[in-house]
């Protein structure tokens, strides 16, 4: 019974953890975090696009939610809405599955392989130099701009 309780506290412990740092940490942070923790890419890969895909499958859920509500769902009987709420179910897998299969066939057609590194404009940060040179073609720029309307 003890050793019950204790698992029990541990895991509720893990869950609140983890809920606390992705309810407070940005993912593209936590995944950064992981590359420096040395966890394979693959890993990392299918973190990053579970964490995309949730969104997608919320907002594909909630259209065929809708549409269900709209075809008088929400008046049926409560067996009819246990059946019709494990056919969104279903349609939402296969939505995914499908989505999922023309996605990895596009990245496959556009050079993707379990080495492929992120390009080191999306890790690093801009340089000095690069941001003075904006710095300054954007005050430049203003300034043309200034002295056009003062010379009208």
């Amino acid at each position: 019974m003890v050793f019950g309780t204790v698992l029990f506290l541990r895991i509720m412990a893990a869950v609140t953890l983890v809920a606390a740092l992705s309810f407070s940490t940005p993912m593209i942070d936590i995944l950064e975090t992981l590359r420096m923790c040395k966890v394979p890419n693959t890993i990392i890969d299918i973190a990053d696009m579970m964490y995309r895909y949730v969104f997608i499958m919320q907002d594909t859920a909630s259209t065929m939610r809708q549409a269900q509500i709209s075809r008088l769902g929400e008046t049926a009987p409560w067996l009819r809405r246990v059946r019709d709420t494990g056919q969104v179910a279903g349609g939402i897998l296969m939505r995914s599955l499908d989505r999922s299969t023309r996605i990895y066939q596009a990245m496959l057609a556009r050079g993707f392989d379990e080495d492929s590194r992120d390009p080191c404009f999306f890790t690093a940060g801009v340089p000095r130099r690069d941001r003075l040179i904006g710095l300054g073609a954007g005050a430049l720029l203003l300034l043309i701009v200034l002295l056009n309307v003062l010379s009208r």
